[in-house]
C-alpha cells in the first residue's frame, strides 16, 4: 500500500486504487446514514371534527399548524354539533374532535385546549339594562341549539336548577342563525362574549347582567382512548397552541 523507500511515505499504485475505493465507500456510507436519518412522513388522511364556534374563530390557524406539521396529509375538517362529533369519534369516523368538555365517557380520552366566556345577550334596550335573574331570562324567547348541543343541555340544567322545567325556546343548529335572531330582537341567547365584542361595540348586541350566570365552557381535544398515537399527540398540541376564542373569523397564519 505504501512505498517507504523514500524519506516520506507515499501510496503505491495499488494503494492509490484502494484509496479511491475507500473514499467512495465512505461517501456512500454518509449518504446512506443521512437518508435514513430523515423521517419522511407517510401520506395520510386526518379527519378532525370541530364545532361551529371553533370553525368561526380559530379553525384556520389550526389548519395551518396541522398542514405545516404534516406536509403529506389530506386534512378533512368536519363541522358538526357536539353529540354528532362524539358519535363520529366512537364510530371511528374522526381521528380527533374539538368540542365542549361537558361529558364523561371512558371510551374517549381528552385534553383541555381552552375556555369560552359566554354571556346572555339581547338587542340593546330590549330589557332596559336592568339586573336580571334566571326567571327573567326564562320569561323571554330564548334562542338555543337545544338537545343537539352539549351546551344546550347545560342551559337546560341551568333553568332546571331554578325550578324552571321549560322555557320559550327557538331551537337552531346554527350559531350564526342564533346570533342573527338575537341581533334582530327576536329574543335572548347565551353567546360567546369575546369574539362578539365588535358587535357589542357597534351597538348590535348588549350583554345582560344576570345574577346567577351560566358556567363558562371548557373545550377539549378528544379522541378514542384506544386510538392513542404520536400523531394524535401532535394534533392535540397543535389545537392547544392554536386555540383562541377571543376573535371571530381569524385568518390563517
Amino acid at each position: 500500500m505504501f512505498d517507504r523507500t523514500l524519506r516520506a511515505s507515499r501510496l503505491t499504485r495499488r494503494g492509490e486504487e484502494m484509496f479511491v475505493i475507500a473514499k467512495d465507500l465512505l461517501e456512500r456510507r454518509e449518504a446512506a446514514l443521512e437518508k435514513f436519518a430523515q423521517v419522511e412522513q407517510p401520506e395520510q388522511h386526518l379527519r378532525i371534527g370541530v364545532t361551529e364556534l371553533v370553525a368561526m374563530t380559530w379553525l384556520p390557524r389550526f389548519v395551518t399548524a396541522v398542514e405545516t406539521q404534516f406536509s403529506r396529509t389530506l386534512f378533512e375538517p368536519d363541522v358538526d354539533d357536539s353529540f354528532s362529533l362524539r358519535n363520529k369519534l366512537l364510530h371511528d369516523q374522526l381521528d380527533i374532535a374539538i368540542l365542549p368538555d361537558l361529558f364523561e365517557d371512558s371510551r374517549i380520552a381528552k385534553k383541555t385546549v381552552g375556555k369560552v366566556h359566554n354571556a346572555w345577550m339581547s338587542k340593546p334596550g330590549l330589557l332596559g339594562g336592568k339586573s336580571l335573574n334566571v326567571h327573567d331570562i326564562a320569561a323571554q324567547r330564548v334562542s338555543t341549539q337545544g338537545g343537539r348541543s352539549v351546551t344546550g343541555l347545560l342551559y337546560e340544567e341551568w333553568f332546571c336548577a331554578a325550578g324552571i322545567n321549560s322555557a320559550n325556546h327557538i331551537v337552531s343548529n346554527s350559531l350564526v342563525a342564533i346570533i342573527g335572531m338575537t341581533v334582530s330582537g327576536l329574543g335572548v341567547a347565551h353567546l360567546p362574549k369575546e369574539c362578539l365584542q365588535p358587535m357589542i361595540n357597534l351597538g348590535m348586541l348588549e350583554p345582560l347582567q344576570v345574577s346567577t350566570p351560566v358556567p363558562d365552557v371548557s373545550f377539549a381535544a378528544a379522541h378514542k382512548a384506544d386510538r392513542h398515537s404520536t400523531v394524535i399527540d401532535m394534533l392535540v398540541e397543535a389545537a392547544q397552541a392554536s386555540c383562541d376564542f377571543a376573535q371571530a373569523f381569524q385568518a390563517s397564519e
